[in-house]
């Protein structure tokens, strides 16, 4: 697993693209799903997802996005992950780190 820090700016869209390597080739991931989710802590045994992102696997990169919808709720710091799970139930985590949160200036009418 890798450290990655994501930076947000509240009330944004947010994409990253996460390139998947298996001894620095292409990973196949074929048959894998993956999720990922930011919450307020690692060991946070709340139920509660502070921010649910979607997770799009596309050869071996994988789409991991936030909505404004989400990001407008955020500020401050977070976690975050990122899972790949393959067709025999095998769950790896890529990804994982703080998430940083900038407060928005402007605010757009709803």
């Amino acid at each position: 697993m890798n450290w990655a820090r994501l930076d947000i700016y509240q009330g944004d869209d947010q994409a990253w693209t996460v390139t998947v390597l298996q001894n620095n080739q292409p990973a196949d991931l074929t048959g894998y799903t993956a999720a990922a989710q930011i919450r307020s802590d690692y060991a946070d045994l709340d139920a509660t997802v502070d921010a649910p992102m979607a997770a799009t696997i596309t050869g071996n990169l994988v789409v991991v996005s936030v909505g404004r919808a989400a990001t407008v709720k955020l500020a401050g710091g977070y976690f975050w992950d990122l899972q790949l799970t393959a067709s025999d139930g095998t769950v790896t985590t890529v990804l994982a780190g703080p998430v940083r949160v900038t407060r928005e200036v402007t605010r757009l009418a709803s």
